[in-house]
């Protein structure tokens, strides 16, 4: 009996076979903001930052994205001339697949299977950025530093019961460009939430307890 294989994997062999493989040290900007865009990327192995500078040069980190991930977000509807609305870093050593965009799409409209799950997948991601957008205007720092350690928890992490661990060493200043705060804030923050043992630090990973949170919500209002 033949193996089924996800949507992701299907698609990634297209990539395989329709794209240069590149590879991109921390901290190097692989697309910025304004840029032509007529390539797509599908992130191979590491992990890419999505993020904004405001008009006071403050940088918003805006998501997180690894393996199976494509970016940019809107690449599916965009046309040849489509310039990218953000900057997109490797947050670590990353690997990304990347091909021209016409020649991907011309697979991805020939497959309803990859079609639905792409569409599906953008639609989630927007839910996803509207949750963080409201949490960002309503909520006190505590919480939208606990809303952020949900979303990486969740987005990154490895479970085990109620505990996900996170395979990147997170800094108090990644953390705080998730939020839009200080440093010095984050980082009083940060030590309550270790008291409480909802957040832990071992070696390069960072362990949330999700049985720890406040709002029960939380798993109905984000999805990966």
């Amino acid at each position: 009996m033949a193996k089924t294989i996800s949507a992701w994997q299907k698609l990634e062999r297209v990539f395989i076979e329709h794209s240069n493989i590149q590879r991109f040290h921390k901290s190097e900007v692989i697309v910025t903001q304004g840029e032509s865009m007529n390539n797509v990327y599908m992130v191979r192995e590491g992990l890419v930052r999505n993020y904004d500078i405001n008009d006071a040069g403050q940088e918003s980190t805006i998501s997180f994205l690894n393996r199976y991930n494509i970016f940019p977000l809107s690449w599916l509807q965009s046309s040849e001339d489509h310039k990218s609305l953000f900057y997109y870093e490797s947050f670590r050593d990353t690997t990304c697949y990347i091909a021209n965009h016409s020649e991907i799409l011309k697979y991805v409209y020939n497959d309803k299977e990859i079609l639905t799950f792409l569409t599906q997948t953008v639609n989630r991601a927007y839910m996803n950025h509207s949750g963080r957008i409201l949490n960002l205007m309503h909520s006190r720092l505590h919480e939208k530093i606990e809303y952020a350690l949900y979303y990486l928890a969740i987005r990154l992490g490895e479970k085990e019961n109620s505990i996900y661990t996170i395979p990147y060493s997170f800094s108090h200043e990644d953390i705080a460009k998730l939020v839009g705060a200080s440093r010095e804030a984050v980082s009083l923050e940060i030590a309550q939430f270790k008291k409480s043992g909802l957040y832990t630090k071992v070696d390069h990973c960072i362990k949330v307890d999700i049985s720890k949170f406040d709002y029960e919500n939380y798993a109905k209002q984000f999805e990966v």
